[in-house]
């Protein structure tokens, strides 16, 4: 678009959306050859182009080296949105970022999409995975991360069930498929998503283990508790999905109750698992989630940090760690043991 070519666009909009005469249409062409004076906008587009499908480029190497060392789909999701985001409102190269370019981002991000405190430094954690790699890998001259200083929050303590809560829930439970439901996430401490993906030929009823693929296709073995595995078993047999063989028609360890008996959604593991909670008259939020921040910190009671990394399938122990704080119940007991 050349200058004639954009002033008359500007000119048509403002007659036709603002109302402008003909004296003012006038008035507004004048300024708008008197301050474009000395500027081509064929060539600042073309600049703004290029500027563009650089900061793209290196965005989608970015996001290919995450997808090459398997980070999960996910996580390579949120990436390329925030980041997506950033390089579409930011006006500079990626060469040129600045620190200060990045603190305005981030303050301005968090008020305008009121973000947590917690939120905003995971954002900014995403900014130092991207511009680390530009840096180490030659693609920008300086790395505009290192002097972002962490944004400071207030550590959310992780909720969990105690001891007589699972009980009441368990009293509660109207069905043999609510029962397997319950004691599954109780019993491994698996992520919904875990349990959604999960398929019976994965479990071995022998030994009461399952192997479970986790974040960045990460397989681990998770154990069931008797109690567990009755229930489940319990479960299977009542399933309607059978071939005239009396095998299961489907591999997926929960399916719909009806219909195709297709295999359950994290939507509905979350709305059945919330139900329980609510008729054991609970009322704080009760998730997935939950259900395994209960199976670990429950765990730590009686066993040690590096059983429970594990089970979970912490790569890092300082993630297992939170646990071990809350876990006031082992404190007290290993106390009385020594002073006793």
């Amino acid at each position: 678009m050349n200058n004639e070519k954009f002033r008359n666009s500007v000119l048509a909009k403002a007659k036709m959306v603002c109302g402008f005469t003909s004296e003012q249409l006038m008035m507004l062409e004048n300024i708008l050859i008197e301050e474009m004076r000395g500027f081509t906008l064929k060539q600042e587009e073309t600049q703004l182009m290029i500027r563009d499908n650089e900061n793209e480029k290196l965005l989608n190497i970015f996001l290919v080296r995450k997808e090459f060392v398997n980070l999960s789909k996910g996580s390579i999701s949120n990436y390329k949105g925030f980041l997506g985001k950033f390089i579409a409102d930011t006006p500079k190269s990626l060469k040129d970022v600045t620190t200060d370019d990045l603190r305005i981002y981030l303050s301005l991000y968090k008020k305008e999409r009121g973000v947590s405190d917690r939120t905003a430094d995971n954002y900014r954690l995403t900014f130092s995975s991207f511009f680390g790699f530009l840096h180490d890998n030659g693609y920008i001259p300086t790395n505009p991360t290192a002097a972002l200083e962490p944004i400071k929050y207030k550590a959310k303590c992780r909720e969990f069930l105690t001891r007589l809560e699972v009980e009441k829930i368990r009293r509660k439970i109207t069905d043999i498929r609510e029962e397997a439901m319950f004691e599954m996430f109780y019993s491994t401490g698996c992520r919904v998503s875990e349990i959604a993906d999960m398929n019976l030929s994965d479990i071995n009823f022998d030994n009461n283990s399952i192997k479970v693929c986790g974040k960045g296709d990460k397989e681990r073995i998770v154990l069931l508790t008797d109690k567990a595995k009755l229930a489940l078993l319990d479960y299977l047999n009542v399933r309607e999905d059978k071939n005239e063989d009396g095998t299961l028609s489907s591999d997926a360890v929960f399916v719909n109750s009806k219909g195709k008996h297709a295999r359950l959604g994290k939507s509905t593991y979350e709305s059945m698992i919330k139900a329980m909670a609510t008729r054991a008259g609970i009322k704080r939020n009760v998730t997935p989630h939950v259900l395994r921040h209960t199976f670990a910190t429950h765990l730590l009671e009686t066993t040690t940090i590096d059983v429970v990394q594990a089970l979970l399938g912490h790569v890092k122990a300082d993630t297992t760690k939170i646990y071990a704080k809350i876990s006031m119940n082992k404190i007290q007991h290993d106390f009385n043991l020594a002073v006793l």
